[in-house]
């Protein structure tokens, strides 16, 4: 068998455990890596990068494994925490202790005194017109023999979630300011487009099918209107809707390099710069960004392809091209594994009421238009070609030309106590043939909503009959 050869091309998960152990004092005045020894003999001495030594050496601390450098003998490590006194918390566990009145401990006085700061900054963002949107987050819980899924929620966001993003915000806009400052054409920044007014028409309808009206003027006028976006009597869920489909009608986010692009404006954040910078270990973008910042900062220096704004605006293409892909992995990993929980039979059968149409996409149907036994009548019965679809209304004064030839209509919605759906006239086809996937027609009718399946009308909304299981 050949023996195989190849080249590791980037880590996508680091498994690495923590080690706790001693840092050893360097020879070298004012050194900042020094060597670690960890209290389990069995592992290898790894290095640290730290300008804390002198106050570190006299504790046990842990360190975890950041990486190791092909031509270095020992692996580098990120200081993790002081071990006898600090511990990791979860959004959760903080949000409990910040929730706990009789807390007083100086961990949780310092928690709350971040949060506090955490809402100015947030109230001025607001203020400089940036939006909150929503974007509910799915997750899976798969069965660990059969990695079938058992169930699925959707992921609760804490007020602790909302301050650690404010801090990564700011750390994110400071940093793009830095590296602008010290790269004017090399600088690896992130922008989001305003998008064109007409992206909003289906925001703006659906809005207003709830006497709601939206001002998409600017990002300012579009928060204020969302913020305002409360009818009297209308469900509490009725304002997130809108959040969700006014981020839908968003332009996509993109890198690129500043050397390239003069605008630099972030439309949803109402910023005039920003990056990526604070997750270096997910995102290959933040790397860049890192290695930008540590030239900046002399901790590092500086070669060719760094410095190169082509190459940067390729990379930047290939990041935002990368991002597109798994965004749409990522939705139908969602579709797959919701259709695979609802075919299992285990998941709870839906049930709520249809609050709008935003957008139709009925197939035209082909067929022949039946002749009215009214006479001037403008309603007649349309019967497609396939006989498993159903007969519908058209609204025509063209019949009598039309009665002769094959047409083709679409689908355009259905009054609740009507028999038949209403069609629009699609156009005149003596030749077209529209055939219609081999899947099985169905509708269903209540006393509050009537709707098509299968395609035939795109639902923004449902009220849920249990709001604990709203998905």
């Amino acid at each position: 068998m050949r023996r195989p050869t190849g080249k590791v091309v980037g880590i996508i998960k680091r498994n690495s455990r923590p080690l706790c152990g001693m840092l050893m004092p360097s020879p070298i005045k004012e050194a900042t890596r020094h060597l670690f020894t960890p209290a389990d003999r069995r592992m290898p001495r790894v290095r640290v990068e730290t300008r804390q030594a002198a106050s570190l050496q006299a504790h046990r601390i842990v360190v975890a494994i950041g990486g190791w450098l092909r031509h270095s003998r020992y692996p580098n490590v990120r200081l993790h925490r002081d071990a006898p006194d600090a511990a990791s918390l979860t959004y959760a566990e903080a949000q409990l202790m910040m929730d706990d009145a009789g807390r007083k401990d100086p961990v949780t006085s310092s928690l709350r005194g971040l949060n506090s700061l955490a809402k100015i900054l947030k109230q001025r963002r607001i203020q400089n017109g940036a939006l909150t949107l929503a974007s509910p987050e799915v997750r899976f819980h798969m069965d660990s023999e059969t990695h079938d899924p058992i169930d699925l929620q959707t992921k609760e966001l804490k007020e602790t979630n909302s301050m650690v993003e404010e801090f990564m915000l700011l750390a994110n806009i400071s940093v793009a300011e830095r590296i602008v400052g010290e790269f004017p054409e090399c600088a690896l920044l992130r922008r989001h487009p305003a998008p064109p007014p007409s992206n909003y028409d289906i925001l703006v309808k659906a809005a207003k099918s709830k006497n709601i009206e939206i001002q998409v003027d600017s990002a300012k006028a579009l928060a204020e209107s969302l913020d305002r976006a409360a009818v009297p009597g209308a469900p509490p869920y009725l304002n997130t809707l809108l959040r969700i489909l006014a981020t839908r009608c968003m332009m996509q986010a993109i890198y690129f390099c500043s050397g390239m692009e003069p605008d630099t404006h972030h439309y949803g954040l109402a910023t005039a710069i920003y990056t990526h910078f604070t997750s270096p270990i997910r995102r290959y973008s933040d790397v860049i960004v890192h290695r930008l910042l540590a030239v900046c900062v002399g901790a590092d220096p500086t070669y060719p392809a760094l410095t190169d704004k082509q190459n940067q605006q390729q990379l930047c293409n290939n990041l935002n091209y990368r991002h597109k892909m798994a965004q749409y992995a990522q939705r139908s990993y969602v579709a797959f594994h919701t259709q695979l929980k609802a075919e299992s039979g285990k998941m709870r059968r839906p049930t709520g009421k249809v609050v709008g149409i935003i957008k139709r996409n009925s197939r035209p149907l082909c067929g022949m238009l039946m002749p009215s036994p009214i006479k001037e009548a403008t309603r007649h019965l349309f019967t497609p070609a396939d006989r498993r679809m159903p007969r519908v209304r058209v609204e025509t004064r063209q019949a009598a030309s039309l009665q002769a030839h094959r047409i083709v209509v679409a689908i355009d919605g259905w009054l609740r106590h009507s028999r038949y759906p209403n069609v629009r006239l699609h156009r005149d086809a003596p030749h077209a043939v529209t055939p219609h996937p081999s899947v099985p027609w169905s509708a269903s009718s209540g006393s509050s909503f009537c709707h098509l399946t299968r395609g035939h009308a795109a639902l923004y909304a449902i009220q849920p009959s249990n709001p604990k299981h709203e998905r």
